[in-house]
């Protein structure tokens, strides 16, 4: 496997481990012909000669590079390696510094709405676009929902089936699901093929832990989810009192045990955002704020007055979050009743003036500060963490969208953070003070880097304080360095500097 400071292909060199999985390790690299930082992939060698993992490492690769929508990480080189050789398969992919939706869900943390909507809005407008184009992911879940700058993006397509290429699907064995547990449909648990409504059931089950930090139909065992799966899911209301009934009837949609009856990711889109609306106006806020401050003031009234050791939580039967193939029996039920789907009244069409307007004023100016990551990502299981991010876009795109059901997709920008712009311009003054004689050397551009990755993660979690103090010690490396490289690249990087403080009022 490579190290830090390997040039592979000629060109990328290492830099540093993103993270690892048992398929494939991630790395962050720097792009030395084109002067950009990237992402590479690469194939652990214990499974560089096996066909099927080959295969789907290849299939992965492929999916990612057609996508092509700004809400699907993007593909830039592919290598097939030579297994001979000792060269193992890598692609490679923009740098998504963000890292992943799953970071900030840790420990049962609960989001707010106006934060996690505009990520799910951007994950369905890709779903949408995949779908399409008669791809199917068969894994979302938070982990491969990773943040650039300016939105959310899906990632690993490891487990992706396309329609026209039928041949994939022999990489699962017959009897067997492929997947993350809890986020799988019930009819993929039934025995089905994955369907695009599966999909959107995944990302209603994102939806439910998002806002409620519980699982929709909690079990501890495949047979206990299995169960379950065909009964209606909880109400995210009933979870989680304080969040309010405007996401009940969108994400009891989503999670809709008849696939027939569960919205298409547009609709999903479309129905999250109209929520949002409507918890908004029904003081949803301030609800969350008076319900947080009361937790906090219970859990500190009952701290224990002893040292002794919490006891350790409950342990799954079975590790639902990790991705795997999960022997299945089909099942079987008596047909249900008929169903009716929600009405247009609960979804609201994506065509409707209303969720355009809603987009508009809700989603899309919260996406430039809310979706924001860090230079430094933290690692997702599978790894595609910290993969790559699209060039920017104002929202939702248009092109995933056809006809009636068209993407809650406006022609407004979003109302970025002025802190996040001044970073970028560290981001690109750092950038091009490297190299050459006169240039920011590897220890010195790292510590830079690592310095601004701190702020942006501490501006991402709205905690500005700790940005502040962050980028004061960048300001100070800046001033240890600058009088060790070019002029001019000095000056770029101190003014830069300057900015940034002043955005963040220091």
């Amino acid at each position: 496997m490579p190290a830090p400071g390997d040039l592979l292909a000629g060109r990328y060199r290492i830099v540093a481990p993103l993270g690892s999985g048992g398929m494939a390790t991630v790395h962050r690299a720097r792009d030395e012909r084109l002067e950009r930082d990237v992402a590479v992939k690469i194939l652990l060698p214990n499974h560089a000669g096996d066909p099927a993992t080959a295969a789907r490492f290849e299939r992965e690769a492929r999916s990612l590079a057609a996508a092509s929508h700004p809400s699907v990480v993007a593909v830039f080189d592919v290598d097939a390696g030579d297994h001979a050789a000792g060269r193992e398969p890598f692609f490679v992919m923009e740098l998504c510094p963000g890292g992943s939706l799953a970071t900030r869900m840790s420990g049962d943390r609960k989001l707010s709405p106006d934060e996690l909507v505009p990520v799910l809005v951007s994950i369905a407008d890709g779903l949408a676009d995949l779908h399409r184009r008669g791809v199917v992911h068969r894994d979302v879940k938070p982990q491969n929902i990773l943040f650039a700058p300016d939105r959310a993006k899906l990632a690993d397509f490891g487990l992706a089936l396309a329609d026209e290429h039928e041949g994939l699907s022999e990489l699962t064995a017959p009897g067997t699901a492929v997947g993350t547990l809890s986020y799988l449909a019930p009819e993929v648990l039934a025995g089905q093929r994955a369907s695009a409504a599966a999909d959107v059931y995944a990302l209603g089950v994102v939806a439910f832990v998002g806002l409620t930090g519980e699982l929709p139909r909690p079990a501890g065992s495949m047979a206990e989810l299995v169960a379950a799966s065909q009964t209606p899911a909880r109400r995210a209301s009933a979870v989680a009192p304080a969040l309010g009934p405007a996401f009940d009837d969108v994400i009891a949609a989503a999670l809709a045990p008849d696939p027939a009856d569960r919205p298409d990711a547009l609709e999903l889109a479309t129905g999250l955002t109209s929520a949002l609306g409507r918890w908004s106006r029904d003081g949803g806020a301030e609800r969350r704020a008076a319900a947080t401050a009361a937790t906090a003031a219970t859990a500190a009234a009952s701290l224990p007055d002893t040292n002794e050791a919490d006891e350790a939580t409950t342990a799954m039967a079975l590790p639902l979050g990790e991705t795997a193939r999960i022997p299945i029996e089909p099942i079987h039920h008596d047909p249900p009743p008929p169903a009716r789907r929600p009405s247009a009244g609960v979804l609201l069409p994506a065509a409707s003036l209303l969720a355009v307007v809603l987009v508009a004023a809700l989603v899309l100016p919260r996406l430039g500060s809310l979706v924001g990551g860090g230079a430094a990502p933290g690692p997702s299981a599978p790894p595609s963490a910290g993969l790559a991010s699209a060039p920017p876009s104002a929202g939702p795109s248009a092109s995933a969208s056809a006809g009636p059901s068209a993407s809650p997709s406006v022609a407004a920008s979003p109302s970025p953070d002025p802190a996040l712009a001044a970073l970028q311009k560290v981001d690109t003054a750092i950038a091009a003070a490297k190299g050459g004689p006169n240039g920011l050397k590897g220890k010195e551009a790292r510590d830079l880097e690592a310095l601004a990755g701190t702020v942006r993660r501490a501006l991402a979690e709205g905690n500005r304080r700790a940005a502040l103090d962050a980028a004061r010690k960048l300001d100070k490396r800046i001033s240890d360095v600058a009088d060790k490289i070019g002029r001019d690249s000095a000056a770029r990087l101190r003014a830069a500097s300057s900015d940034l403080l002043d955005a963040l009022g220091g």
